[in-house]
């Protein structure tokens, strides 16, 4: 297999991590039938760039452990501009606390037809059309402005704890391939 299509086949498992991870989590707009407290973060994380402040999530679940996220960080420049079709320019410094509270547009995409469910059960197993139902909130916002990661982390309630990523246990993903193929 060519390293080309190697890192698409990488970056296929790896959106369908993330939107299973995030489903889990719940927070995405598919998810949102209650069982969980969120509210913006009392704790403030430094980086190279700028301060950054994001939601923390508990649930009623008590299996479940609380997490902080950090919503829509941007990792490069807006490729708009000057900027489109060139490789990725380091994102500049902001001052002040971003509020990390909100995902970032999606990269454009080409959503499957399911409107008419006969037809799309036709291409497709019922569990795949359920799961698309699910996406399509998510994919609402597209733009070529989607250099932003979501980064989900434990929540740690001690008073020592640390306000740097980089003592933080951190989960990111960052996913190449921007069209959905069913």
């Amino acid at each position: 297999m060519a390293p080309c299509q190697s890192a698409i086949v990488a970056s296929c498992w790896l959106v369908t991590l993330i939107v299973a991870t995030t489903l889990a989590i719940g927070d995405w707009p598919a998810n949102q039938e209650g069982g969980k407290t969120q509210v913006s973060s009392s704790r403030v994380v430094n980086t190279r760039k700028g301060s950054l402040r994001g939601l923390y999530q508990a649930f009623d679940d008590k299996s479940l452990a609380a997490v902080e996220l950090f919503l829509g960080v941007p990792y490069a420049s807006p490729p708009l501009g000057s900027l489109r079709f060139m490789p990725p320019v380091t994102v500049s410094p902001w001052r002040g606390i971003r509020q990390a509270d909100r995902y970032g547009p999606v990269c454009p995409q080409r959503f499957p037809d399911i409107t008419n469910e006969t037809e799309a059960l036709k291409k497709m197993p019922r569990g795949r059309l359920e799961t698309l139902k699910k996406l399509a909130p998510m994919l609402t916002n597209q733009s070529e402005d989607c250099l932003y990661l979501n980064i989900f982390t434990p929540y740690s309630s001690k008073k020592n704890r640390s306000s740097d990523f980089l003592s933080l246990l951190v989960l990111f993903f960052i996913a190449c391939n921007n069209t959905l193929e069913f």
